[in-house]
């Protein structure tokens, strides 16, 4: 087997199409790796059955870490086979076959040079580390060293995996979080017990210092410190400090300001359709309506300031439904009108909202509709305790009444005693008396 069919993982590919009984097979390849599509192409032809259809994506100069369904749909396919890196926005109905970009590393020296950074931040006890998906192949092989040689009773390290179960339509939303303790974020799982707080934990990703997903992790884990180890030059910077997480958040309530005070609000949707989109558009535009405010919706294949440009008298606010990598980007800030994410637009024009003091670029309707459960709950509770608290007055006042009643039943009782007793008194001395008169008339 040459590297071509161990770097693009034939063989596993060839597995995942016989074992899925798949007939229309759509080959996504990101720009740089087109080169390489013909090459693929044939090889899985020559090994799968002459009536199964390959065919090749090529159109995807927007946004190609995501899946594009609905350009696969045009040919029927049933799966897709997706190259290169991807911020593993969810698709409606067809399984995909993630292969990611391959490299040989030192996995020794980046081991060796991680532990001795991390034991080089003696204040730094919690860690999450991250890596780019090019390093995927190699990573149980990294932690595994990691884990031996660090003190973990001097340091708590999670890691940040990808696993292919948490992003495939075959498998149930249910059944992607195994137990309670596991979290999705920024598309990986991380096991954090639920005592634990994100904002206490150092990140450290290992990529390179210009992967667009550091920007990800950036606008997701704004109140934590971001390190990042290059694998090209194999040394560690500080690349997001605190300080610019507080400007990303102070320019977001910047934007939930703009939004609140907007009378318009157009709600872009990209080409590429994610599963929960539709969902989103129209949550959107309840939230926007029960607001006072008009919506439009704008379908365009790339956000450009030119083309927004056209609505711009129009509108006041545009929200990007888009994934999570690109929903936020630098160009945005230079626009006429501001680009806003979901989160803004929840942040602002829901009442019920809590904020816990972290951005997101992710849309997780289960957490924002468990904000209304929460209140509705908080109510009935308070109505269950206020009547509670009134059944628990009028009982005592009928205690009260009854005991004062008692009292007084008592009271009575006993100056009926007292005057039945003065009259036998009375009585017992008249009779005395008429005694005592006889007994003198005698003598």
């Amino acid at each position: 087997m040459n590297n071509l069919e161990i770097d693009f993982e034939i063989k596993e590919t060839i597995e995942f199409i016989q074992n899925g009984k798949f007939q229309k097979i759509v080959l996504q390849f990101p720009k740089n790796l087109l080169k390489y599509s013909i090459k693929i192409q044939q090889i899985l032809k020559k090994s799968l059955s002459n009536s199964i259809k390959i065919y090749i994506m090529g159109d995807v100069s927007d946004s190609p870490c995501c899946i594009k369904e609905s350009l696969a749909e045009h040919v029927g396919a049933d799966c897709i086979v997706h190259y290169g890196h991807s911020c593993f926005s969810q698709v409606n109905k067809i399984p995909v076959k993630y292969i990611f970009n391959k490299y040989h590393f030192e996995i020794n020296l980046i081991s060796k040079n991680i532990i001795g950074f991390l034991e080089s931040k003696e204040k730094s006890k919690d860690w999450i580390i991250f890596y780019d998906l090019s390093l995927n192949s190699h990573v149980n092989h990294l932690v595994s060293i990691i884990q031996k040689q660090i003190d973990k009773q001097k340091f708590n390290i999670k890691f940040a995996y990808f696993q292919d179960e948490f992003f495939s339509v075959l498998k149930e939303n249910e059944n992607q979080m195994k137990d309670s303790n596991q979290q999705i974020i920024c598309g990986r799982k991380i096991e954090i017990n639920q005592e634990e707080e994100m904002e206490k934990f150092s990140i450290l990703y290992i990529g390179k210092n210009e992967d667009k997903y550091i920007e990800h992790l950036a606008n997701n884990l704004a109140q934590n410190e971001i390190w990042v180890y290059d694998l090209i030059t194999n040394t560690v910077e500080l690349s997001i400090t605190t300080q610019r997480q507080r400007r990303f958040i102070f320019q977001r309530f910047n934007f939930l300001q703009k939004i609140k005070e907007s009378a318009t609000i157009g709600i872009i949707v990209t080409s590429q359709r994610n599963k929960g989109d539709f969902e989103t558009v129209k949550h959107i535009s309840n939230l926007a309506k029960n607001s006072g405010k008009i919506t439009y919706e704008i379908s365009v294949g790339e956000i450009s300031e030119t083309k927004l440009g056209n609505f711009a008298n129009d509108i006041d606010v545009f929200v990007a439904v888009s994934c999570p990598e690109n929903i936020i980007q630098s160009k945005f800030l230079d626009f006429y009108k501001p680009v806003v994410t979901p989160f803004d637009i929840e942040q602002a024009l829901n009442s019920n909202f809590i904020w816990d003091g972290n951005y997101s670029t992710e849309i997780d309707y289960t957490k924002w509709r468990n904000y209304e459960n929460l209140i509705e709950n908080l109510n009935e509770n308070l109505n269950e305790n206020q009547n509670e608290n009134l059944n628990e007055n009028l009982n005592q006042n009928q205690n009260e009444n009854q005991n004062q009643n008692l009292i007084e039943n008592q009271k009575e009782n006993q100056n009926q005693n007292q005057n039945q007793n003065q009259n036998q008194n009375q009585n017992q001395n008249q009779n005395q008396n008429e005694n005592l008169i006889e007994n003198q008339i005698e003598n």
